[in-house]
């Protein structure tokens, strides 16, 4: 079975901030931050599968794209949400960054290891859905599902 990586969407403008500054900050005071995806929701099936993967101590990333490139990436901890329709609360509003506010999302992302990452990252990435196609960054999607390339021997 592949491992499961996630490529989430976001957008500085939504909240006037350095969205990856602002997680950065707390990320190096507390270990860890929480990362909230507005928008579209996950199935609880994938939340479980991305659970069980994380259980087992089996390294899950998740690559943060802007506009139509990926610029960061980070190891996910804990993922809290599941269901399409579900809003939820922080689970630990110390370690979420102001511009949250009360906000709800539909998945939380606990993360850690937030760095910049290199552009061509993504001819190593492929859909989950479909592993030959590269995922389309210039989609207005805001979660993929991904694995990284099997080499070749």
């Amino acid at each position: 079975m592949k491992t499961v990586h996630l490529i989430v969407r976001f957008d500085d403008s939504l909240f006037d901030v350095n969205m990856f500054d602002e997680h950065k900050k707390i990320q190096d005071n507390y270990g860890y931050v929480w990362w909230g995806k507005f928008g579209s929701g996950s199935s609880k099936e994938m939340v479980s599968k991305i659970k069980d993967q994380i259980s087992k101590n089996i390294e899950t990333l998740i690559f943060f794209v802007k506009h139509t490139e990926i610029k960061y990436k980070c190891n996910l901890l804990d993922i809290i949400g599941g269901g399409l329709n579900t809003l939820r609360s922080c689970p630990d509003i110390k370690c979420v960054p102001q511009y949250y506010g009360s906000k709800r999302c539909s998945l939380w992302f606990k993360v850690n290891n937030l760095e910049e990452e290199k552009k061509d990252v993504i001819r190593e990435l492929r859909l989950l859905s479909d592993p030959a196609s590269m995922p389309p960054l210039s989609s207005t999607r805001g979660l993929m599902y991904v694995s990284f390339l099997q080499k070749k021997s």
